[in-house]
């Protein structure tokens, strides 16, 4: 069968102007199929909405996907968020995200309930969850490879130097301990700075001067006080009490800082739950991500699983609140209003450099995790043959088998009586 020519695949019927709860109905049937990760979840949006139901055009879905790229948040979400929106308003488009995060928020607040009241003290389980973090490493490492090929990038197109050397700057400001405010704000404007038309010398002068008296600065503060200590990530320690409000503003924290996929979060999420407040286990961090990546949800949801940990049901639900909110309120908001806003020549920029220098911070928190996971030769093993497996198979249930194989391996590998 042949393709349609490109004009026939630009008409469109218009957006369905759908009832609230056949438009919940609708995405939450989506959410029930939300398995494979973002690239799988937008797919199937696009398969259904654009191309059978034809609501909008590809070119205008492209545009759509784009703005949303740029900013934080889970992008299955917002689009979620957005096609409710188009079909029957603000309402609409409540309950289209709500419908598609749904089944997966049900699940997650189930396995969280067995693990905590069961899990930790199960030898077969606690075996099968060694090999699977093993494997979330493996996973954190690849995604971090596939996001700075992307965010390394000009344009989307060509391999930009420049931006790679935002990321390596983020790297190693992390290492020395910076707080990752002042990485992600100076890395943002060094890259307005860098891509200014007017007066280039003098703005990039006016960047290197602004790093070099940063470094400067820093041995000074270092000579004097001391290194900072654990504050690259986050100083507050927002889920140290544990209380309802903390979390909840640490969720909100980690959905600003979502750029590029959900990986992005995991860094300032678990330097504050782990490092910082100390109320979950490097062990048990790694297994919430193993739990998500398996469920019909948005990767940034493992959230749910530490806000339950901490503090219960709860905790679970204002700390995944916190952490969607961002991608509701775009669209509520409007996002006819940002897709202005990141034609700017000041902001796009920034956003860019912001995506380059978090590479360099999730780079640290991967390598982290590595040297924590990785005890034994055996360890070593299945770690390498988990980056092998996600480098060669690109299938997008490849994530969900691997871990469900490591499972099993890991009952056979380090079960112990």
């Amino acid at each position: 069968q042949q393709s349609p020519p490109p004009q026939q695949q630009e008409e469109t019927v218009g957006p369905e102007k759908m009832s609230l709860p056949a438009l919940f109905w609708l995405f939450l049937t989506f959410g029930m199929k939300a398995f494979g990760g973002p690239i799988a979840q937008i797919q199937m949006m696009k398969e259904y909405i654009v191309l059978e139901r034809k609501w909008i055009t590809v070119a205008r879905f492209q545009r759509v996907l784009a703005v949303y790229q740029a900013l934080p948040g889970p992008e299955a979400t917002e689009l979620a968020c957005y096609f409710g929106m188009v079909s029957a308003g603000r309402w609409g488009s409540l309950l289209a995200g709500l419908g598609f995060i749904l089944p997966g928020l049900l699940l997650q607040l189930l396995i969280s309930w067995i693990y905590k009241d069961y899990g930790l003290r199960n030898n077969v389980v606690t075996a099968s969850l060694t090999a699977m973090q093993l494997t979330v490493c493996a996973m954190i490492l690849n995604a971090t490879y596939k996001l700075g090929d992307h965010a390394f990038r000009e344009h989307g197109k060509d391999f930009s130097w420049l931006l790679a050397s935002y990321g390596l700057l983020a790297f190693l400001l992390t290492t020395m301990e910076v707080h990752f405010l002042i990485t992600l704000a100076y890395v943002g404007l060094a890259h307005v700075c860098m891509t200014r038309r007017q007066h280039q010398v003098a703005w990039r002068l006016l960047a290197a001067a602004v790093l070099a008296g940063g470094f400067v600065g820093y041995g000074f503060f270092v000579k004097a006080y001391g290194k900072p200590g654990q504050i690259a990530f986050s100083s507050s320690g927002l889920s140290k009490d544990g209380s309802y409000g903390g979390l909840f503003a640490l969720g909100l924290l980690g959905g600003l800082l979502t750029f590029g996929g959900a990986y992005t979060v995991v860094p300032f999420i678990y330097n504050d739950v782990v490092v910082a407040s100390e109320q979950v286990t490097p062990q048990a961090f790694l297994d919430t991500i193993a739990f998500t990546n398996v469920l019909p949800t948005p990767l940034v949801m493992f959230c749910t699983m530490i806000g339950f940990l901490i503090s219960s049901i709860g905790g679970a639900l204002l700390i995944s609140l916190g952490m969607m909110l961002p991608a509701f309120s775009f669209t509520l908001i409007g996002h006819q209003l940002f897709d202005c806003i990141l034609d700017s020549p000041v902001l796009h920029p920034f956003l860019d450099g912001i995506s380059a220098g978090i590479i360099g911070i999730v780079m640290v928190t991967a390598l982290d995790f590595a040297r924590q996971a990785i005890q034994t030769g055996l360890h070593t093993a299945v770690f390498v043959l988990s980056l092998l497996v996600l480098q060669q198979l690109k299938h997008r249930l490849t994530p969900i088998i691997l871990i469900l194989c490591s499972a099993i391996a890991g009952h056979v590998l380090f079960y112990e009586d």
